[in-house]
């Protein structure tokens, strides 16, 4: 008994304890807090990636992109990514193409000549693929915004 009396005197507990005073955390009132729905990403980044078949780089990738009408490689390697191009292509650009959330945009091969005239683009210089996310790719997109803002149920199996 003389122990538990030095232990509750060392770190200032008493018998009876105030619950309040012993809670493991506390949430703050309402008018303090804007907006919280960000500590839930975790759990909507698994059901996405899950349901979807994403990897979690692929998940914030699409996040990246959603703003954007149009991307090339460059662009979403030296913003997103410090990975080779070719990295680019194996690890985001063709999985996201061939589940149909991203889509080429425009190529070399799909100007036509006035708009390469246009844009003072010779036929032999090279031209970038732009990439765009596609109708499923944005509602995909919107999907994560609204369970991260609570108005979906988030279904992780965590």
């Amino acid at each position: 008994m003389k122990f538990a009396t030095n232990l509750q005197n060392k770190y200032n507990m008493r018998r009876g304890a105030n619950s309040r005073r012993m809670r493991e955390y506390a949430i703050l009132p309402a008018r303090d807090i804007a907006r919280n729905y960000l500590k839930y990403l975790r759990h909507v980044q698994s059901d996405v990636c899950q349901k979807f078949e994403l990897t979690p780089s692929q998940f914030q990738f699409l996040l990246f992109i959603y703003d954007l009408e149009f991307f090339t490689l460059m662009y979403a390697r030296t913003h997103f990514a410090a990975i080779s191009d070719n990295k680019m292509r194996l690890l985001y650009t063709k999985p996201l193409l061939d589940a149909g959330i991203i889509d080429v945009y425009v190529n070399k091969h799909s100007l036509k000549s006035d708009v390469r005239q246009m844009f003072g683009i010779s036929s032999s210089e090279g031209y970038a693929a732009r990439y765009a996310l596609t109708q499923k790719g944005r509602l995909l997109v919107q999907k994560i915004y609204r369970k991260l803002e609570g108005r979906e149920a988030i279904n992780a199996d965590e």
